[in-house]
């Protein structure tokens, strides 16, 4: 793995990510907690650190137990999504123990106020943004939706990480994730707007034109390579 430019070590990383999430724990029960998950890395990164985090507090001598089971994920499926992602969203959660819903063919405000009519229970959700994400650098753990959007708290614990230390994390701890990253995609959206990353590109020994797994990306600028 390429060295990346995020903060600290990795160490730092996750301590920062489990406080804002055990400071969630605090300020809301479990069946008012969801996890906007899309498949992604950032995604797989989010949940895992969820999984931790509720092992952790539990086993902290806390008044109120957390549940993971009791979390919903949220998925977004449009018309155009990889079937590979919606397929590894479906495994993922199951091997998670987590429960989940699947708003198909809306926009990202249509498919939270129908969150909030299906789900009236669900007061926050876990955002897997990042600040070096587009729009994403001047967001802070805690945030409420804008005042014409659905009412919710957006909690985001990676923030501060950033492309390398995501994979490193992925790679160091086992966690799974989803195949077509392994295919030179390096960001994944929808089939019409997204193709592998030209920088992973290579030609084997027999001319044909292949593709480096994502985490051989050098240059983490370029991770949106291949998205339109």
């Amino acid at each position: 793995l390429p060295e990346g430019n995020y903060i600290g070590n990795m160490d730092d990383l996750v301590h920062h990510s489990k406080h804002v999430i055990f400071q969630s724990f605090e300020k809301y029960r479990s069946n008012q907690l969801g996890i906007s998950f899309n498949g992604g890395k950032d995604s797989m990164v989010l949940l895992h650190l969820l999984k931790l985090s509720v092992e952790d507090y539990n086993a902290s001598d806390q008044p109120q137990l957390v549940s993971l089971a009791e979390i919903t994920a949220f998925y977004l499926l449009a018309e155009n999504s990889f079937d590979e992602v919606t397929e590894f969203t479906k495994q993922v959660c199951v091997k998670y123990g987590i429960n989940l819903f699947i708003v198909s063919g809306q926009s990202m405000k249509q498919s939270l106020q129908t969150i909030k009519d299906k789900h009236p229970n669900i007061k926050a959700l876990y955002m897997g943004v990042r600040n070096s994400d587009p729009h994403g650098a001047y967001l802070e753990p805690f945030l409420t939706t804008d005042s014409d959007w659905p009412d919710f708290m957006r909690i985001n614990p990676i923030l501060p990480w950033d492309y390398t230390s995501v994979w490193r994390f992925i790679k160091d701890n086992d966690v799974p994730y989803c195949s077509l990253y392994d295919r030179g995609y390096s960001s994944i959206g929808e089939i019409d707007n997204t193709l592998p990353n030209p920088n992973l590109e290579y030609i084997d020994e027999s001319g044909q034109v292949k593709y480096k797994p994502a985490y051989h990306l050098v240059n983490v600028e370029s991770e949106r390579n291949g998205r339109s």
